[in-house]
C-alpha cells in the first residue's frame, strides 16, 4: 500500500512504462518480473545486448535457464533489478525457481532467444493464455502407487502415475520437493499429521502442481523457503485436510486457477499469507472450514475476482486477518467480488509473525478491502483487533484503486481500537454500504447513517486520515523484520483432523470441484455462535488520529496530508465567520443566510470530515469571501485565500511527495 498522491504516482508508473518499453542508449532490453509473469514471455535479443530482470512484483523473483546456461542471482527482491547479458546464440527456456517447476513445464517461464548481432526482431508481444477452461474427467483407475512400499520417494510415485491414480504416502517424513505434471491424480497421506514434506529451511516448495484436476489431501507440509502446497495455471484443484507450517511466502496457493476448493486445512507461519487465491478473472473457488494463525496475513487474495467464497473459517493470531486486494504486478486487476462469511476473525494483531514489507501496512486489522470492489462481507464475527475492524480502502500500486461497491452486512464487530466501520477516501462507485451492523465507533462518524445498502445514500463519504495512516504504516514497517528464519519457527500446531475414511476414503480428482462440491450451502452461511465478550480498549483519537499507536512517519504524513489542509480550511471558513459577525451593514436575515451558507458546512465537515462536506466548506467560505461583499481589505482577503487555496492545492501534495520520496513509496 502507499501514498494517495494520485499525480505522484501515475507520474512514476507512466516513467517506469515508458522505460519498459523502450531500449536504452546501449541497446539494452528490459524483461519486467510480476506476480508471477515475464513481460514479455517471449524476447529476441542480440548477444551480448544487456537485458534487464526487473522485479515490479511484491514478492522475491529470478531468471534461470532451464539447462543452467545462464541465471541472473538467486534472489532478486521486490523493487530490485538485475542485467546480464548472453553471449552464445541460441534459444533459451527459462523460469523463476520459486514459481514454477524445475523443468518449466508451466507456471512462471519464458523463452529468449539470443541470435547474431544485427538479427533481432522486436521483442514478441508475450504468449497468450492457453490454460484449458474445461477438463474431461477420467475414471479413477483403481491403481495405488504406494510409498515407500512400492516407489521410495513421493516424486518417483508420482512420476510413474497415470491420470486417475492414488498416490498413497505412509507415515514419514519426506525430505523432497514434489513437482505434480501428470493431471487428476490424487495424492493422499494416510495420517495428517506423520505423512511430513520436510524442506529443513533449504528446498522451496513442498509439492507445485502444474496439471489440472489434481487433489491433495491429508499431509503436511513445514519449513520451506516459499511455497508449501502450491497449484498454479490449472483448472480444477483441490486441498483437503492439508496443514502448512513455516512457509517462507505462502502456505496454501492456489494462483492462475480456477474452479476450486480449500476445505478442513491449516496453515501457520507464512511471511505472506497462510491461504492466497490470486490472479484468476473468474476464480470459482471455495474456501471451507480452513484455520489461518501466526502468519503475515491469514488470506490474501491479489486480483482475485468472482465466484469466490471464504466462509466458515477461523482467522486469528496473524498480522492481519483477510485482506483481499488489488496491485498492479499481477494481472486481472481489480479483486473484486468476493463473498466473506460466517468467519471467526480475531485478535490478528502478532507481532511475532513473519512479515513481508507488503502485508505490514494491514496489521492489526480483521477484514481490509484494499483497493477492491463489489465484495460481500456479511455475517461475520470480527474483534479484538488494535487498528480497524472491518476497513475499505485505496491501494496503490502502479495505478491507484480505490474501494468501492462493496456491502459490508450483518457483522458484530467489536473490540477495535481505532473503529469496527472503516471506509477510506477517495473510493470508487461512490463508496461502500453498511447495513445490521452490530458496531460501536465508526471512521468517518455516521457513517452507517451515510452510506445505508437501501435508500438515499450520501456520495463520498470516506476519512483520508485512513489513507494517510496506511501510507505513514508502511513507511514505517521496520525492515530488519523480515521472515521468521527457521531457529524462529511458528508454534507447534499440533495434532489435527484427519481426512475421514484415510486410505480407504474414495479417489475423487479435482474436476468440476466448484459447481459439484457438497460441503457447504453457500447461500445459507450462518454468523458464528461465539460470544463476543466486553469490547476491548478504544483508542484516543485526536482530530481523527490515534495518536498513542502512531509512528514518526504516521505523524508526518498525517499533519502534512491532512490536519494542515484541515486547519487552512477551517481558517477560511472563520475568517469569513469573524467578516459577518463585524459586518453593520447587512440586515439580519441576509446576514443569518450568509452564516448558514459558511457556518453550516463548517460544522458539518469538523464534524464528519467526509470529503463532500469539505469540498462543499471550502466553495461556501469562497463564495462569501469572493462575492459575498466583505469588508476585509482586498489584500488580506486575497492573503486568506490564497494561503488556504495554496495550502490545499500546492503545499499538501508537495509534502506528501516528498515524504513519499524520502520513505521510498514512489
Amino acid at each position: 500500500m502507499g501514498s494517495p498522491r494520485v499525480t505522484w504516482s501515475l507520474l512514476v508508473a507512466a516513467c517506469l512504462v515508458l522505460l519498459a518499453a523502450c531500449d536504452g542508449d546501449d541497446g539494452e532490453v528490459v524483461v519486467e518480473m510480476g506476480d508471477n509473469w515475464f513481460e514479455p514471455e517471449e524476447l529476441t535479443v542480440e548477444a551480448g545486448q544487456p537485458i534487464t530482470f526487473d522485479n515490479i512484483g511484491q514478492v522475491p523473483h529470478n531468471a534461470i535457464d532451464v539447462d543452467g546456461a545462464w541465471g541472473t542471482d538467486e534472489v532478486i527482491e521486490a523493487g530490485e533489478s538485475q542485467t546480464i547479458t548472453i553471449d552464445e546464440p541460441g534459444t533459451y527456456t527459462y523460469l523463476c525457481t520459486f514459481h514454477a517447476p524445475a523443468d518449466a513445464s508451466a507456471g512462471m517461464v519464458g523463452t529468449l532467444t539470443v541470435v547474431e548481432e544485427g538479427e533481432a526482431d522486436q521483442p514478441d508481444a508475450g504468449a497468450a493464455d492457453d490454460r484449458v477452461e474445461e477438463v474431461d474427467p477420467v475414471e479413477p483407475t483403481g491403481v495405488t502407487r504406494a510409498v515407500p512400499e512400492d516407489y521410495p520417494t513421493i516424486q518417483s510415485a508420482v512420476d510413474a502415475a497415470d491420470p486417475g491414480d492414488l498416490v498413497l504416502v505412509e507415515p514419514g517424513t519426506y525430505r523432497e520437493q514434489v513437482d505434480v505434471a501428470t493431471e487428476q491424480l490424487v495424492i493422499r497421506g494416510t495420517d495428517r499429521n506423520e505423512v511430513v514434506l520436510d524442506g529443513e529451511g533449504e528446498r522451496e516448495m513442498g509439492i507445485i502442481v502444474t496439471a489440472d484436476g489434481v487433489a491433495i489431501e491429508n499431509m503436511t507440509v513445514r519449513d520451506v523457503t516459499t511455497n508449501g502446497f502450491y497449484w498454479t495455471g490449472v483448472t480444477g484443484f483441490r486441498g483437503s485436510y492439508l496443514t502448512a507450517v513455516n512457509a517462507g511466502t505462502y502456505g496454501i496457493y492456489g494462483f492462475d486457477s480456477t474452479d476450486g476448493v480449500f476445505e478442513h486445512s491449516y496453515a501457520s507461519g507464512s511471511a505472506d499469507a497462510g491461504f492466497y487465491i490470486g490472479q484468476c478473472a473468474d476464480c470459482r473457488t471455495i474456501l471451507n472450514d480452513v484455520t489461518a494463525e501466526h502468519n503475515a496475513l491469514g488470506f490474501s487474495g491479489t486480483n482475485a475476482s468472482n465466484s469466490l467464497y471464504l466462509v466458515n473459517s477461523v482467522w486469528r493470531h496473524n498480522g492481519a486477518g483477510i485482506v483481499p486486494n488489488t496491485l498492479d504486478s499481477q494481472r486481472y486487476p481489480p479483486s473484486r467480488g468476493t463473498v466473506i462469511a460466517g468467519n471467526l476473525v480475531e485478535a490478528n494483531d502478532n507481532l511475532d509473525a513473519p512479515v513481508l514489507s507488503g502485508t505490514w501496512p494491514a496489521f492489526g486489522t480483521g477484514i481490509l478491502l484494499a483497493g477492491g470492489v463489489d465484495h460481500e462481507v456479511r455475517d461475520n464475527v470480527v474483534r479484538d483487533h488494535p487498528a480497524n475492524g472491518i476497513a475499505a480502502t485505496p491501494n496503490l500500486s502502479q495505478n491507484f484503486w480505490q474501494a468501492g461497491g462493496n456491502v459490508i452486512r450483518g457483522n458484530v464487530v467489536t473490540g477495535s481500537g481505532q473503529a469496527d466501520l472503516v471506509a477510506a477516501a477517495p473510493s470508487a462507485r461512490g463508496g461502500d454500504c453498511f447495513a445490521d451492523n452490530d458496531i460501536g465507533r465508526s471512521l468517518p462518524r455516521a457513517l452507517t447513517r451515510a452510506r445505508p445498502c437501501e435508500g438515499t445514500a450520501v456520495p463520498s463519504v470516506g476519512s483520508y486520515r485512513q489513507t494517510l495512516l496506511l501510507v505513514g504504516h508502511l513507511a514505517q514497517f521496520p525492515g530488519e523484520r523480515r521472515a521468521q528464519t527457521m531457529e524462529q519457527p511458528p508454534p507447534e500446531p499440533g495434532e489435527h483432523e484427519q481426512l475421514p475414511d484415510g486410505a480407504d476414503a474414495a479417489v475423487v480428482p479435482a474436476v468440476d470441484v466448484f459447481d459439484t462440491y457438497e460441503g457447504v450451502d453457500l447461500d445459507a452461511v450462518a454468523r458464528p455462535d461465539v460470544t463476543t465478550g466486553e469490547a476491548g480498549q478504544r483508542e484516543l483519537l485526536v482530530a481523527g488520529f490515534p495518536v498513542a499507536q502512531m509512528g514518526g512517519w504516521q505523524w508526518y504524513f498525517g499533519v502534512a496530508g491532512w490536519l494542515l489542509p484541515a486547519v487552512a480550511l477551517l481558517g477560511l471558513a472563520a475568517t469569513a465567520v469573524v467578516d459577518l459577525v463585524r459586518r453593520e451593514d447587512l440586515a439580519g436575515t441576509r446576514r443569518g443566510s450568509w452564516l448558514a451558507v459558511v457556518v453550516v458546512p463548517a460544522v458539518v465537515m469538523l464534524v464528519t470530515w467526509w470529503p463532500a462536506a469539505v469540498v462543499v466548506s471550502l466553495v461556501a467560505s469562497l463564495a462569501y469571501l469572493l462575492g459575498g461583499g466583505p469588508t476585509l481589505p482586498r489584500g488580506r482577503r486575497w492573503l486568506a485565500v490564497g494561503g488556504a487555496l495554496g495550502t490545499v492545492l500546492v503545499l499538501t501534495p508537495v509534502l506528501v511527495g516528498a515524504g513519499a520520496l524520502v520513505a521510498g513509496l514512489l
